[in-house]
């Protein structure tokens, strides 16, 4: 690909999708923190929407290095952009390649009250090792996550269905692309294993390949660590140290129990989530082809998990996410709770077009102890339904594309 073409694709992208949040409302109030794995389209979304801004790549090697050597300099420049425009807004891409530079930011938070700072990253660890506290709570946190269907739906002449979304997730290059299965394997093999040790922060690499295909066999299920540790011959250690870099990197969470129950005893064990179903499912070699495979059910609840995690996270700051499982294995794929963990919703992800009365057990047995909660199958199904339980049963895209409607 030519100059041409390179700079033609990047403007393509930038002016083809819309991204709902409310980031660019946030920074006029505080400087922010923007975390969100590699390549979901942070860079592309803030040359768009901060055209004016002062942007600092610091994946760009020339300028990484001259920071590392004369931070004084980048200090002279920074504070020139200030003396023409006090309000300015500043950008600095993948900080955590430089922590080193939060210091001098802190000291312009510091000597220039109205400019705005925006810090992206993609490796919480190394900010959180190099003091990302330091700026003494003056920049907010905000999270930038893959595509969602809603805004998949707002591409120019490119929308796609939820069930291209399961497939190919929502990395912006993913969806664009003809052949969304070559740029999930360049992702997994190439920036999932170099990149991250690029951050130092794993050094045997095939070990480490090895070991992100096992996360992705786990994928939506419990983790009981010394279990999955004599299953794959590895110390209980070094698999919570590894689960613990993917959710350093943002390439994944787990997500905790909900443990208020009294009347059936909870499990305490956290789920695991990739950040993005098709990495999952690409790494896990998943066959989605049959509906009501165990590929095709795990594939659906990460969907759903990614599509209320980027809700919560940008929308719903004060709400939290849970799953709930009880000793006698009654379970609900999502609850949703207030900032005090009181529970406002549940939801059951079911891979099925027909529901059946053992797909509501769970639910009903949450709904013994929290009456009032409403209650929510997610389904393949055509049309939405009330049923006189009081569940409501809601086809995957119309749920999707009202999501902001139920939390």
């Amino acid at each position: 690909m030519d100059c041409f073409k390179k700079r033609y694709f990047r403007r393509a992208i930038l002016t083809i999708y819309n991204r709902y949040n409310n980031i660019i409302e946030d920074l006029e109030a505080e400087s922010l923190f923007l975390l969100g794995p590699r390549q979901t389209g942070k860079t592309t979304w803030l040359r768009k929407e901060l055209a004016s801004a002062v942007h600092f790549n610091l994946l760009d090697p020339g300028f990484r290095i001259r920071s590392a050597e004369f931070p004084v300099q980048f200090l002279e420049e920074a504070r020139f952009a200030i003396r023409k425009n006090p309000k300015v807004r500043i950008v600095f891409d993948e900080i955590q390649k430089i922590p080193a530079l939060l210091d001098p930011i802190q000291e312009l938070m510091v000597s220039a009250p109205d400019a705005r700072f925006l810090l992206t990253g993609s490796c919480a660890r190394k900010l959180r090792r190099s003091g990302m506290n330091l700026l003494g709570g003056r920049a907010g946190m905000a999270r930038f996550c893959p595509l969602t269907l809603r805004e998949c739906q707002s591409w120019e002449g490119h929308t796609r269905t939820w069930n291209e979304l399961l497939t190919s997730g929502g990395l912006p290059r993913a969806v664009l692309a003809k052949d969304p299965t070559r740029i999930l394997a360049s992702y997994a093999d190439i920036y999932l294993t170099e990149e991250v040790a690029a951050e130092g922060l794993v050094r045997n690499i095939p070990e480490f390949a090895n070991f992100l295909r096992v996360a992705a066999a786990t994928n939506a299920n419990q983790i009981v660590f010394e279990k999955l540790a004599s299953d794959i011959q590895m110390t209980s250690k070094s698999v919570r140290n590894w689960f613990q870099i993917l959710e350093d990197t943002l390439l994944g969470e787990m997500l905790k129990p909900f443990s208020h129950t009294v009347i059936r005893k909870p499990l305490t064990s956290a789920k695991f989530f990739f950040f993005d179903c098709g990495v999952a499912n690409y790494l896990r070699g998943a066959n989605l082809q049959k509906p009501n495979s165990e590929d095709s059910g795990v594939a659906l609840e990460n969907l759903i998990y990614m599509e209320l995690k980027a809700q919560i996270s940008t929308f719903r700051k004060q709400h939290k996410l849970f799953y709930w499982r009880s000793q006698s294995k009654a379970e609900v794929d999502f609850i949703v709770t207030d900032s005090k963990e009181r529970p406002i919703l549940a939801i059951e992800v079911k891979s099925t077009d027909r529901l059946k009365e053992e797909h509501t057990k769970g639910i009903k047995a949450f709904a013994e102890e929290f009456p009032n909660i409403r209650k929510i199958i997610v389904f393949t199904g055509k049309r939405a339904r009330f049923r006189v339980d009081g569940i409501e049963a809601w086809p995957v895209e119309q749920f999707l594309l009202e999501l902001d409607t139920f939390l």
